[in-house]
């Protein structure tokens, strides 16, 4: 047996057009939250990158015994850093006897670095 047809028309009332919509505005503020993320990681990422290769440069030069100032473009850099050298005499008194030594310490500041960045014995001292 069928159930008897209503002669009334029937209403639409929208629930899963309105259900869908939310979800997918919910759905757009996730995705553009993890684009800002992934974006913000990336220029990090960036930065540090160049960070390690100005510290690996420094950390070279002062190996090579180098206490000059220069300058250098890293590869992944269109930036010219210039290192400012900075070295001080040191006289140690051990048992009677006097040791002197120079020390030397290397350092670049650049606003695209964060400040300065010094590497060595007397590094960032003033």
């Amino acid at each position: 047996m069928s159930l008897p047809r209503s002669s009334e028309p029937h209403c639409q009332r929208g629930d899963i057009l309105l259900e869908s919509l939310i979800g997918m505005l919910l759905m757009s503020i996730i995705g553009l939250g993890l684009v800002y993320t992934t974006s913000r990681v990336s220029v990090s990422q960036k930065d540090m990158n160049l960070h390690n290769l100005v510290v690996s440069k420094l950390r070279e030069e002062l190996q090579a015994g180098n206490c000059a100032s220069s300058s250098f473009k890293p590869v992944a850099s269109g930036e010219t850093f210039a290192i400012q050298a900075h070295s001080r005499n040191v006289s140690l008194n051990i048992d009677s006897s006097t040791i002197d030594q120079t020390l030397c310490s290397l350092s670049v500041n650049a606003e695209s670095l964060g400040g300065t960045i010094c590497v060595g014995a007397t590094a960032c001292e003033s």
